[in-house]
C-alpha cells in the first residue's frame, strides 16, 4: 500500500466535538506490511496520521502540520503503535505540533506490545507544545511495559518547541531490561524548553553527541542530559530560522559518525564528507553563497538579509559607497562622485556640482539681464538689465505702448 503527493486537509479546531484523522488505521485491524508514506500533506487533524499494526513500512519526506487536541478528541501530530515495526521514519517535518510530535501507543493491561526496531532520523520539528516529547511513548507505566523497543534517534532537529511532563526530547516510557534500550545522537535542539531523554530505567536510553543551543529545563538540574560529547551554548547554528531554513551557517561540534543509511542528510548530502559529521538534519555543505540570508558567506562583501540595491549592501551582495558608480538613493545619494556637470534650468544654461555624492543643483550661467537673447528660455529681448520701462521687461519680454 502506498500514499503519495496527497493533501490530507482538515478543518482545524473548529467543531472540538468531532475528530478527525489524515489517515486512520484501527488497532484491532491486522497487521499491513511494506507499505510507503511519501511526499504528502496533512494539516488540521487532531492527529494527521494514525497507523497501528503497521510494521515494515517507510514514511518519508512528509509535512506534518498543526494538529490539535480537545478534551474530546486526543491529538498528537502523528500516532502509531500495538506491534508496529520495522518502521522508517526520516526527513519529515512537523510543525506546530500539539500533545505530541511522533507517539507510540501499547495496549492497556497488556504487557511487552513493543514496537521494535524503528529508525528515526533526519526528521524536522519546529514549533508548538508537547508533553509526551517530540519523540516517544504516549503511554507509559507498568501496565504498558516496554511500549518500545531498540529505537535509534539519529540527527534530527528541534526548533522553537515547548515541552512539559515528559519534555521536548525523546520518551522512552517503561522498560524492564536495558537489551532494549534506544539510542540518541547527533540531534539538535535550538530555543526548546525542556529537551530531556526520559525513560523509568535511564540505561534504556543511551544518548550522546546532541546539541543544546539556548534552551531551558524545568524542575531539577538532574534532568539535563549528561553525555561526554554534549554541546551546550548559545546562538543560532541555521542560516534563517525565522524564514524555516534550518540549514546550517557552519559545521557543527562533531557528531557520531554513522553508517548507512544515516549517512545522507534530508536533502541527499553526503554526511562526513568534510570530515565532520554534522549534528541535525542538514549536513553542512560549504558552496557557493546565498545572498540575502543574512550570513555574510565567502565571496559575499556584505549581506544584510535582503536581495534589495540602495541600502549599503547591493541585490548581488556587493556593498553600496559613494563612488562606486551608481547613486543609491536609499543612502541619500542623489548623483554619484564628485564631479560638475552642465545643466539647464528653465531655458538657461548652467552647472551643476556633486560633492561626496550629494548634488547642488543646476546653477545657471545664463539669465535674464545678461544682455544676450536666450531664445530656449523664452526671451524676447535682452537690453543687459532687468529694468522694466526702458522697451524691455524685468521679465525680458518687448514693452510697447499700450
Amino acid at each position: 500500500m502506498e500514499f503519495r503527493h496527497i493533501f490530507f486537509e482538515g478543518c482545524g479546531n473548529t467543531n472540538p466535538n468531532v475528530c478527525s484523522y489524515g489517515i486512520k488505521s484501527n488497532a484491532a485491524l491486522a497487521e499491513n506490511f511494506d507499505s510507503i508514506i511519501s511526499n504528502n500533506l496533512f494539516y488540521g487533524h487532531a492527529v494527521n496520521l494514525v497507523l497501528y499494526h503497521w510494521s515494515n513500512t517507510l514514511v518519508e519526506h512528509n509535512i506534518f502540520d498543526s494538529n490539535w487536541s480537545g478534551s474530546v478528541c486526543h491529538g498528537e501530530q502523528t500516532t502509531f503503535g500495538y506491534f508496529s515495526n520495522n518502521i522508517t521514519y526520516r526527513y519529515n517535518i512537523h510543525r506546530n505540533s500539539a500533545v505530541g510530535g511522533l507517539a507510540v501507543h501499547g495496549t492497556s493491561g497488556v504487557n511487552d506490545v513493543s514496537n521494535s526496531n524503528w529508525k528515526v532520523y533526519g526528521n524536522i520539528f519546529y514549533g508548538g507544545r508537547v508533553a509526551l516529547g517530540v519523540i516517544g511513548v504516549a503511554d507509559s507505566g507498568p501496565t504498558h511495559r516496554d511500549v518500545i523497543k531498540n529505537w535509534e534517534v539519529y540527527n534530527n532537529t528541534v526548533y522553537n518547541v515547548v515541552g512539559g511532563g515528559f519534555g521536548a526530547g525523546f520518551s522512552h516510557g517503561e522498560c524492564t531490561d536495558t537489551a532494549y534500550a534506544s539510542k540518541v545522537y547527533n540531534n539538535v535542539f535550538v530555543n526548546t524548553t525542556h529537551p530531556i531523554f526520559t525513560s523509568t530505567n535511564q540505561s534504556c536510553v543511551i544518548h550522546d553527541y546532541n546539541s543544546f543551543y539556548d534552551c531551558t529545563w524545568l524542575g531539577s538540574s538532574s534532568l539535563i542530559p549528561q553525555e561526554l560529547n554534549i554541546f551546550k551554548g548559545t546562538g543560532n547554528p541555521f542560516i534563517n530560522s525565522v524564514n524555516n531554513d534550518f540549514r546550517l551557517k557552519a559545521a557543527t561540534n562533531p557528531g557520531l559518525a554513522l553508517f548507512a543509511p544515516y549517512d545522507v542528510d534530508i536533502t541527499g548530502n553526503l554526511r562526513g564528507a568534510d570530515g565532520v559529521w554534522d549534528r541535525g538534519a542538514y549536513e553542512y555543505v560549504p558552496g557557493a553563497p546565498v545572498c540575502g540570508n543574512n550570513v555574510q558567506e565567502t565571496g559575499e562583501g556584505c549581506d544584510d538579509g535582503n536581495t534589495a540595491s540602495s541600502d549599503g549592501c547591493s541585490a548581488t551582495c556587493v556593498t553600496e559607497y559613494c563612488g562606486d558608480g551608481g547613486a543609491q538613493a536609499g543612502l541619500g545619494e542623489t548623483c554619484e562622485g564628485n564631479s560638475v556637470q552642465s545643466c539647464v534650468l528653465n531655458g538657461y544654461a548652467g552647472v551643476q556640482s556633486c560633492t561626496n555624492c550629494v548634488d547642488s543643483g543646476c546653477v545657471p550661467s545664463e539669465f535674464c539681464g545678461d544682455g544676450v537673447v536666450q531664445t530656449v528660455a523664452a526671451e524676447a529681448c535682452d537690453d543687459g538689465n532687468k529694468t522694466s520701462g526702458d522697451g524691455c521687461s524685468s521679465a525680458c519680454k518687448l514693452e510697447s505702448c499700450g
